[in-house]
């Protein structure tokens, strides 16, 4: 019981959330009512127009047949017109509803922090925006109202069919309440597997989003077979899922159809009778059973209208679980240009970091780096490298300890102010769809053109974006896909060098680049770090000779500083890690 009811208060709750998208239009579910409503009544006037017309026929009144007969003509044209304007109706609210809740999400997804993204595949996200989006329609649009108008035109059916004979009416209505007994049963089961279903459909797209972006490594390793297996499993379960769907719906289906097919044999039967025995006219009984079909279709349609709506709960359900997550910022943040250079430089204060609770990735770090000075960050895989610009970006905050940039801590300062001192360079370039220009100028929001191309020019990117097909007004592609990984950093590094941030952050950049296209990349870094703070990750030591001052961590902890001569005439984990990567290899 306990499950039930909390079933139905998630149903009611989520219903609620979605009203409060549908209010801001209420005109026009307004509208929609009142069009259902003369629906309705030209449904009964359809009903009372066969009635009369049959009866006229039967008495021989050629004279009302014809005026009849021009009646229910101008009664057709009328539900032609309303049944027009309520469907379109339907469709602008409901396409309208769902671009609100499609902008809300975006909105609440991009002011999720870093760790909400990580926790969570790519994929299943885009099916929340996708499939999900599109399923929570029906709860917004033309199942709802069906829902709505059925019960509605059937009460109204049932009221004339009492004024038609209220014996007849009153035995075949018996068999309501067991028609909706029945849905409400098999409604909840159809709830429960949808949520399923869609989860499960989530769970396939983040599948997908993997495969496709990596299939020049399923390539290179023969992987297909396996991830075909995999794809097969999880298709089998999603294939088991939408069969118990149908068979929920079948099941529906044919209890509602049986018990409406015998209230409909049970008027025509006792109607007959009536017919015989003078208690309802020919046109009474016609305009009995065709208004009875009126009160049948909406518990005949109930299978197909209450699992779409049940599905859309459940989509709706997972779009609320994202919008219900705490967010990192309470509004979107302004870019703006970085209001002041670094005097002193960065300090760092007992940093101690966890990803869990438990084992911190960072332990305590004091650590001063001066303004103006390249320093490398240095250590094996696994020491905290990564995990600290990311803190020192302010995705992730310290467990504890402190960041001060020229003695004001990062903590203090809006996400807008922090990241507009800060460019990030990282390994692998991050370019988005849509042109050369754009990508650039994501660096400096309403950068101009020259500006862009400037930055360009210090990248060593220009000559090879001249010779593109529409030069900087060339698509990329997804990832940057028609560019090579050189071109891509290059692209990456203008961007930085257009957004002028005192701050530089560079996850060594030519690490997995070829001699040619790493000479002219680190030609480019060379230009960007005059005059600015810089912090390397240097994954490859030979590329740290240069640097002013180099911090070598070690599970977390600062175990050695100094320049490279130092470190190397220390004969500590610099000096190791150095002739580890160095030492000739026996042949």
């Amino acid at each position: 019981m306990g499950s039930v009811a909390s079933r139905t208060s998630a149903s009611k709750g989520t219903a609620r959330r979605l009203l409060a998208f549908v209010v801001p239009y209420w005109w026009i579910y307004l509208g929609l009512g009142i069009l259902i409503l003369l629906d309705i009544g030209l449904d009964l006037l359809f009903a009372w127009f066969l009635e009369r017309v049959t009866d006229a026929a039967v008495a021989g009144n050629a004279a009302e047949v014809w005026r009849m007969l021009g009646i229910g003509i101008g009664a057709l044209l009328a539900i032609v017109v309303v049944r027009y304007l309520r469907a379109y109706s339907v469709s602008v609210a409901s396409s309208w509803v769902k671009r609100d809740i499609r902008n809300a999400l975006m909105q609440h997804v991009l002011r999720l922090p870093t760790s909400s993204f990580e926790a969570r595949h790519s994929g299943d996200l885009v099916s929340r925006f996708s499939n999900d989006m599109n399923a929570l329609e029906g709860a917004v649009g033309r199942t709802v109202l069906q829902l709505v108008s059925g019960p509605l035109a059937a009460l109204a059916a049932s009221i004339y069919l009492l004024r038609l004979n209220w014996q007849l009416a009153i035995l075949c209505l018996l068999l309501g309440p067991l028609i909706l007994l029945q849905g409400a049963v098999f409604g909840r089961a159809l709830r429960t597997n949808s949520q399923r279903l869609q989860s499960l459909l989530g769970t396939v797209n983040a599948f997908l989003t993997e495969v496709f972006g990596g299939h020049v490594v399923i390539k290179a390793f023969a992987m297909e077979r396996g991830i075909f297996h995999r794809y097969t499993r999880d298709n089998d379960d999603l294939s088991a899922l939408e069969v118990r769907n149908g068979r929920l719906r079948a099941g529906l289906s044919a209890v509602t159809y049986a018990l409406a097919l015998l209230m409909f044999l049970l008027a025509l039967g006792v109607g007959a009778v009536y017919v015989t025995n003078g208690l309802i006219t020919v046109g009474g009984l016609i305009a009995f059973v065709n208004l009875l079909n009126r009160v049948v279709a909406p518990f005949g349609d109930l299978a197909h209208i209450w699992g779409s709506f049940q599905k859309s709960l459940a989509a709706a359900d997972r779009v609320f679980q994202i919008l219900d997550e705490p967010v990192e910022l309470q509004e979107l943040p302004v870019p703006q240009p970085a209001g002041r250079a670094l005097e002193k430089g960065l300090t760092l204060e007992r940093l101690t970091f966890s990803y869990d609770g438990g084992r911190n990735v960072l332990d305590g770090i004091d650590l001063h780096i001066p303004a103006g000075k390249i320093t490398a960050i240095v250590g094996p895989s696994g020491a905290g490298k990564s995990t600290l610009f990311k803190l020192i970006l302010g995705l992730y905050k310290p467990s504890s300890g402190s960041i001060r940039f020229d003695g004001v801590e990062i903590a203090a300062m809006a996400p807008s102010e922090l990241r507009s001192l800060i460019a990030f360079v990282p390994q692998d370039p991050v370019l988005f769809q849509g042109t050369v220009f754009e990508n650039i100028a994501y660096g400096r929001p309403g950068a101009s053109r020259e500006d862009v191309i400037r930055a360009a020019r210090l990248a060593n990117a220009h000559d090879f974006i001249a010779e593109l097909p529409q030069g900087y007004y060339t698509e990329i592609g997804e990832r940057g896909t028609r560019l090579s990984g050189g071109q891509k950093q290059r692209i990456a590094i203008a961007r930085s060098i257009l957004k002028d941030a005192p701050i530089l952050l560079l996850d060594e950049a030519t690490s997995a680049l070829d001699s040619q296209s790493e000479a002219a990349v680190q030609s480019a870094l060379d230009r960007l770090m005059v005059g600015r703070t810089t912090l390397v990750i240097a994954h490859r030591l030979s590329t740290v000779h240069n640097a002013d001052f180099i911090v070598v961590l070690d599970e977390g902890k600062v175990v050695e500083t100094g320049t490279h001569a130092s470190l190397m005439a220390t004969g500590g984990l610099y000096s190791e890690l150095y002739e580890l990567q160095f030492r000739p290899v026996a042949t």
